[in-house]
């Protein structure tokens, strides 16, 4: 197949969950000798790595996209569309979706999609709701990452639709813990409604009950407000704001207790590599249905309400002071997580889907 994935361009490219596993998928189809041309609407700093057979194109236009260099994507994507007439364009963020649909009207190229985040959040707004409900029905195909994000849509999209599991890189399969445990980590945007707040006032509770610190991974808008949070709590010297590592994975995998305290996901990367590495993981039960979907709380993780940070800081007490549940909890969330997400299982799920799309159009 030719296909032509379309992606935005952030400085980090590697660090957005969706730009991370549409790169994934791009990986592997070019790995089976499919024809894959990756698309930016800016220059892209690609950090991540790329097959090199896949060819890299940019319509030159800013990162951030406003209505008017939004037009100017509508218009220059088109004309690309035109020329090239690939099987099947493949996008995954919202606002490209709309530009992908819009500039593929009339040219017989079908667009497929994937939710990647709550749709019950997205539609807390009147007018994002109404704009989902209109251009995602257009979509010749969508994949959802749950069925309680799928039963959001219509009967019309969810009959063109499938359930897949995030495509995960095969080396995080590879990477084994290399040293003793140490400390807590947290990996994710720097942003509301990741909830940071939580999990640094859960460990403010139990900082003076453990020598491990706290350390937070990635960027985001919220970076000055939380650490105001860790500096109004005395804790500064224990929780570290460390930025975006290319070799997180490697970080993650020596933890002794891996915590994520969102409001809103989808089924986060972070969560599912953690549990790959056999990290034992501490969740809040965020809205989207992948948190339930990923861990059974107490068998192979734990499962906290949203803001609910006393409990948090119960939970991450216990793993931190009885090694062997922590151990028991790391173990069975390698082996159920392994399963699940087996990269070559999910990838020809991902495959034979854009296969069934791509046929049902070629015959329509």
């Amino acid at each position: 197949m030719n296909i032509l994935a379309f992606m935005q361009s952030p400085r980090m490219i590697n660090f957005g969950g969706a730009n991370r596993i549409l790169i994934n998928i791009c990986n592997n189809l070019a790995d089976n000798n499919h024809n894959i041309t990756l698309m930016t609407n800016a220059n892209a700093n690609f950090l991540y790595d790329l097959n090199n057979n896949i060819k890299t194109v940019s319509l030159h236009l800013p990162a951030s996209l406003n209505l008017l260099n939004s037009l100017k994507a509508i218009r220059r994507l088109r004309k690309y569309i035109k020329k090239n007439r690939d099987d099947a364009i493949l996008v995954f963020s919202p606002l490209l979706f709309i530009i992908a649909i819009i500039a593929s009207i009339a040219t017989n190229v079908p667009v497929i999609t994937s939710i990647r985040d709550d749709p019950y959040k997205l539609s807390s707004n009147i007018l994002r709701k109404r704009v989902m409900q209109i251009f995602y029905p257009l979509a010749a195909g969508c994949v959802f990452q749950t069925s309680k994000a799928q039963g959001f849509f219509s009967e019309k999209l969810k009959l063109k639709s499938s359930i897949i599991n995030n495509l995960i890189n095969r080396q995080v399969f590879e990477i084994h813990q290399s040293m003793a445990r140490k400390n807590i980590i947290g990996v994710g945007r720097l942003s509301l409604d990741k909830n940071w707040n939580i999990a640094i006032k859960a460990f403010s509770l139990i900082a003076h009950e453990t020598h491990e610190n706290f350390l937070i991974y990635g960027n985001g808008p919220e970076l000055g407000s939380l650490k105001s949070c860790v500096n109004e709590l005395g804790i500064t010297d224990r929780v570290f704001f460390m930025g975006v590592s290319e070799e997180v994975e490697k970080i993650v995998v020596n933890a002794k207790l891996f915590v994520l305290s969102s409001d809103f996901e989808g089924t986060p990367n972070a969560l599912i590599e953690a549990l790959i590495m056999g990290v034992p993981c501490v969740s809040t039960k965020f809205t989207g249905g992948g948190a339930e979907m990923l861990i059974e709380s107490n068998k192979n993780g734990i499962l906290v309400p949203i803001g609910d940070y006393k409990e948090m800081a119960n939970v991450m007490s216990r793993i931190l002071n009885d090694k062997e549940y922590a151990e028991q909890l790391g173990n069975n969330a390698k082996i159920k997580a392994r399963k699940e997400y087996e990269p070559i299982c999910i990838f020809k799920q991902w495959e034979s889907f854009i296969y069934s799309i791509v046929y049902k159009n070629s015959t329509i």
